[in-house]
C-alpha cells in the first residue's frame, strides 16, 4: 500500500462515521501522525510504499476509529491555541469555543501581573493557552481529578510554561485548593444535562470523561451556583469570574449570578450560541 492509497483508503473508510470533508482532514491528520510528513511531502512521496511499521499503526488507529473512537485519545494529541496537548481518557477534548472564552480574557485584561485560578483545569488547556500569551500572570491550575492533573503537568512541562497545579472540587467553596484571593477565576465546567446524553455523538457521551459532561437533570446549575460563591469568597475586590456555559441555558445561567448579586455580560460564540459569562460580584 502506498501513501497515497493509505490515505485514500483511510478517508473511505471513515466517511461511514463522518462527512466527506470531515473524514479528508482526518485521514490527512492521521497520515501525518504515522509517517512525520506534512502534506506536500506526502505528496512527493505518494507512491512510495508505506513500511510495514506505519502499515501496523495504520490498521490499529483505522480499527479504533470506526469504533467512534475520537482521533484525539487515539493520537493522544489536541491543538489549542498553537499548542500541541496530551489529552486521553481522564480529560475533555479542548473545543474552538474554549479558545473563544480564553480570547475574550486576554483582549479584556492586559494587566502584567495577574492572579488567576483556572477551575476544573482538565487537560490544562485554558491555564496554559493564559501562560504562554502572558508569562507574567501568576496562574494556578485545579482539578478534583489527579489523572487530569497529570496531564495537565506533563503539557505544561512540554512547553515549559511555569502553572501551579492543586486539588481542587468546585463545588466546596471553601475547598483548600482555592488558595487565597485572585484577580481573575475562569472555568468550563460540567453542564451537559444527563437528559441529554443519549442525543450526543458516540464519540463524545462514549469516551469523554462523564464527571467532565453531564450534571444533574433537576439542576443543571449545580457548578455555577458553587462558582459564584466560591468566587465570591476568593476574588479580590475588583476581580471577575470567566465560565463557559450551556448555550441552551444562557439566560437561565445569566440570571442564576443576577439573582446572586453578580453584574453580568452574557457573550455569544462566533456561531450565535450564548457560550460565555463574565461576571463581576456587587461586593
Amino acid at each position: 500500500m502506498t501513501y497515497r492509497q493509505a490515505e485514500q483508503q483511510l478517508a473511505l473508510d471513515l466517511q461511514k462515521i463522518y462527512s466527506t470533508r470531515e473524514s479528508t482532514q482526518l485521514a490527512a491528520w492521521i497520515m501525518e501522525k504515522i509517517t512525520g510528513s506534512n502534506r506536500i511531502d506526502r505528496l512527493l512521496n505518494k507512491d512510495k510504499i508505506l513500511p510495514m511499521e506505519m502499515h501496523t499503526d495504520w490498521e490499529k488507529i483505522r480499527a479504533r476509529m470506526l469504533m467512534h473512537e475520537p482521533i484525539q485519545y487515539v493520537l493522544n494529541e489536541a491543538p489549542f491555541m498553537g499548542l500541541l496537548l496530551e489529552v486521553n481518557k481522564h480529560t475533555l477534548i479542548p473545543r474552538p469555543e474554549t479558545e473563544e472564552l480564553v480570547d475574550w480574557i486576554l483582549n479584556n485584561h492586559q494587566e502584567k501581573n495577574l492572579r488567576v485560578m483556572d477551575a476544573g483545569t482538565g487537560s490544562g488547556c485554558i491555564a496554559l493557552a493564559l501562560k504562554q500569551k502572558q508569562p507574567l500572570w501568576d496562574i494556578t491550575a485545579g482539578d478534583i481529578s489527579a489523572d487530569a492533573l497529570q496531564v495537565a503537568q506533563t503539557n505544561a512541562a512540554r512547553y515549559q510554561l511555569s502553572v501551579q497545579f492543586t486539588e481542587l472540587d468546585i463545588l466546596v467553596p471553601n475547598h483548600p485548593g482555592w488558595q487565597g484571593k485572585y484577580h481573575l477565576i475562569v472555568s468550563n465546567p460540567p453542564y451537559i444535562p444527563l437528559r441529554d446524553k443519549e442525543s450526543m455523538a458516540i464519540h463524545v457521551h462514549g469516551y469523554e470523561p462523564a464527571t467532565a459532561l453531564f450534571v444533574p437533570n433537576e439542576y443543571p446549575l449545580t457548578f455555577y451556583s458553587a462558582l459564584a460563591e466560591a468566587a465570591s469568597l476568593h476574588l479580590e475586590p475588583s476581580g471577575m469570574l470567566y465560565v463557559e456555559i450551556n448555550n441552551t441555558l444562557g439566560a437561565a445561567t445569566r440570571d442564576l449570578f443576577l439573582e446572586k448579586g453578580w453584574a453580568v455580560e452574557l457573550k455569544k460564540d462566533l456561531q450565535g450560541n450564548d457560550r460565555m459569562i463574565q461576571a463581576k460580584y456587587r461586593c
